[in-house]
């Protein structure tokens, strides 16, 4: 039986809670592109954040099931949560080299 709107359950599996939240960064990160933060002033956006970042430390430790669905996730937004990354990397250089030397760091063609 195929899913449809009428009958959307079809023969799949029920969706658990972690697909759930999978289905909610998915959503986030379409909308605002970028991986949800844990510095955002919305309690449930913080929520989602650890929830995603819980599952990177937590991966070993997944299912076959969802360390699949996890991989799938990571592949097709890739370029949106890279990105992320490099820019927090050179935000964290920033501050360091502020600590160090007391003043501001320009970049100069990066």
């Amino acid at each position: 039986m195929k899913r449809s709107i009428e009958s959307p359950e079809g023969n799949l599996p029920k969706k658990t809670d972690w697909d759930k939240q999978l289905s909610l960064v998915q959503i986030y990160i379409e909308k605002y592109n970028k991986i949800p933060s844990t510095r955002n002033k919305c309690k449930r956006i913080v929520e989602l954040a650890k929830w995603y970042y819980d599952q990177k430390l937590k991966y070993d430790e997944m299912s076959d099931e969802h360390k699949k669905t996890w991989d799938q996730f990571i592949q097709e937004y890739y370029d949106k949560i890279k990105s992320n990354k490099i820019w927090k990397d050179k935000l964290d250089k920033v501050k360091l080299y502020i600590q160090q030397f007391n003043k501001p760091f320009f970049l100069i063609g990066d």
